[in-house]
């Protein structure tokens, strides 16, 4: 194991001195916002009380005991970063398994759905414009297509208002439930958010070290398992959505799937932004298989600005794997809520998002894999997959 006094990289990656620090700095920020916890019982934003409690593990825990939780991990933390800069060159595996269990703490344990239904809700308002707005102007040039499309237009715009979606009371009920909602959120996010952010710090840690020590039979080994079900894991990722973007769409019927009691005509808005998270999860869907398609490594001719360029390999691989740790977090938090406290599979099988998550997190390192051993050719696939 390389010391983390000496190993420094040229390439400006982080090092493992750096990585240290980061992590001592985490752990600090998380034993003081347990203290706060303990001093301010007001702070605590979790608990019984909680609007998500159903989906929280950290639903029995008051102010008190969750501020000895923060302590301790904090705590921890600090005597790990303080071993592994002590150790140097003979840090143990006991060191990075800490380091791990820190990982597994702060990323999946203690934050909720809650992070993933706010960046539903602004994929919600971004993502089905911009891709179908798109799509839609590229048809529209299109003389070939010009009449399709437009009448394409015509029946959504027709179904959307006797739906009741496209009408001025849904827009202002749908911009009254947001408002509202964001404003109630509180700072309960902000503490998810770095709980997720401290977990990256130990991400770093870990791996500043497995890089300065090169890939063990374990890593090598996970990596030839990866490229073999890559493919496999791809289209499970892209069709693991489909069953709540199809009930999501009955919300224009008379005959509504998994409304949960909703009166969804007094309720205009609610069936507006149900169906618009339907079409993200389509999005979704669609952007998934980009990873195994042409257009996943250059961008196709439609879209502005970029058509025809070389995707940046970074720019699918973070969104990628943030995206897989929202949903896997959000999968442990439906299980518990579907399976524990109210007993209703449907939940769980309508959105599985405890398959999503991992599935997604697997194509994507996959993809990042053969990306990587791509070294030419690049050009050429440009202009040979450009109409796609």
């Amino acid at each position: 194991m390389v010391s983390a006094e000496t190993y420094a990289d040229g390439g400006g990656r982080t090092t493992p001195r750096e990585a240290l620090v980061f992590a001592a700095v985490g752990s600090t920020l998380v034993a003081l916002i347990g203290v706060l916890w303990q001093a301010e019982p007001g702070t605590y934003p979790f608990g019984p009380d909680d609007r998500f409690a159903d989906m929280s593990l950290l639903a029995g825990t008051d102010a008190v005991l969750a501020g000895w939780l923060a302590i301790g991990i904090g705590v921890v933390g600090l005597l790990t970063v303080g071993g592994l800069a002590y150790a140097g060159s003979r840090t143990t595996r006991l060191l990075l398994a800490v380091a791990g269990l820190q990982v597994v703490v702060l990323a999946l344990l203690a934050p909720d759905i809650q992070i993933l239904i706010l960046t539903a809700y602004m994929l919600a308002f971004t993502l089905p414009p911009v891709l179908l707005g798109t799509k839609i102007r590229d048809g529209l040039r299109d003389p070939r297509t010009r009449v399709y499309v437009a009448l394409g237009l015509g029946g959504l715009a027709v179904l959307g208002v006797v739906g009741g979606v496209l009408r001025v009371d849904t827009f202002a009920d749908l911009g009254r439930g947001i408002g509202g909602g964001f404003a109630d959120v509180g700072a309960r996010p902000l503490y998810l958010l770095f709980a997720l952010a401290v977990a990256a710090c130990w991400v770093g840690v870990i791996a500043s070290y497995v890089k300065g020590a090169g890939p063990g039979r374990f890593v090598i080994a996970t990596r030839a398992w990866i490229a073999r079900w890559g493919v496999t894991a791809t289209w499970v990722a892209a069709l693991a959505p489909v069953p709540y973007a199809l009930s999501r769409l009955t919300w224009l019927t008379p005959w509504p799937v998994a409304a949960a009691g909703i009166d969804l005509d007094a309720e205009p808005g609610t069936r507006l932004l149900g169906i618009l998270l339907g079409l993200v999860s389509e999005c979704c869907l669609w952007l998934t298989l980009g990873l195994i398609r042409p257009r996943g490594e250059v961008f196709p001719h439609w879209v502005p600005y970029v058509g025809g360029r070389d995707v940046p390999v970074m720019a699918a691989v973070i969104p990628g794997l943030s995206g897989a740790l929202l949903l896997t977090i959000a999968g442990r938090s439906l299980l518990q809520q579907g399976l524990f406290v109210e007993g209703e599979v449907w939940l769980v099988l309508i959105m599985p998002l405890w398959l999503w998550g991992p599935a997604l997190a697997v194509a994507t390192l996959a993809y990042w894999q053969r990306r990587g051993q791509t070294t030419s050719g690049v050009g050429d696939r440009s202009r040979r997959f450009d109409g796609e």
